[in-house]
């Protein structure tokens, strides 16, 4: 049944993929420039770096680099250095990125499956969720979770912070992608 299960994960996953090459293809992008441009929509000020683009998709620092030059060439992306520390540079999608991102998030396949009713199984989400950390920590990779469901996040709403930057957080950036996301420990 496990084999079933993760077959499944892998064929909804292909699917979603084939939607997203279409997308990138008529934008002129490979597959791994669309999905960085997507990670760069999602991710907060703190891990929109190369190093958190490589770790989130899994690819080298090299590759990754190639990948950020190709997009800003394109004018989808802008890179700026960072304030504190000039070997650090950050990229955040522009204007035209954007829409390709929302072109991409759009496609029938995920559509259908956000409308699914799946009754059946009212859990799917939590258990979706589960297997994702499971498949994360057997690979020994980061959650880059949502603020929102981190540890680290403090404070009430309108006055959040960052418990491991101690940076102040807008609402809004709780409810991007980090890099350093701990996940919420459940209640015993």
């Amino acid at each position: 049944m496990s084999q079933q299960r993760a077959d499944l994960i892998d064929r909804i996953a292909a699917l979603r993929r084939a939607a997203q090459r279409v997308v990138a293809t008529q934008e002129g992008l490979s597959l791994a420039q669309l999905h960085a441009l997507i990670y760069l929509s999602e991710c907060n000020r703190f891990s929109d770096t190369p190093a958190a683009v490589a770790e989130y998709l899994e690819t080298s620092r090299g590759t990754t680099s190639q990948t950020l030059i190709a997009l800003e060439r394109k004018g989808l992306i802008a890179r700026r250095t960072d304030r504190r520390d000039g070997r650090v540079s950050h990229a955040r999608p522009t204007a035209a990125g954007a829409s390709i991102v929302m072109r991409a998030k759009d496609d029938d396949v995920t559509r259908a499956i956000a409308d699914a009713d799946v009754t059946a199984t009212p859990d799917l989400d939590v258990t979706l969720k589960d297997l994702l950390r499971v498949a994360q920590r057997a690979a020994g990779s980061r959650t880059f979770g949502r603020c929102a469901t981190c540890q680290y996040l403090q404070g009430p709403a309108g006055n959040r912070v960052c418990g491991l930057t101690h940076e102040p957080l807008t609402d809004t950036e709780t409810a991007l992608r980090c890099v350093e996301h701990t996940p919420l420990e459940p209640a015993a």
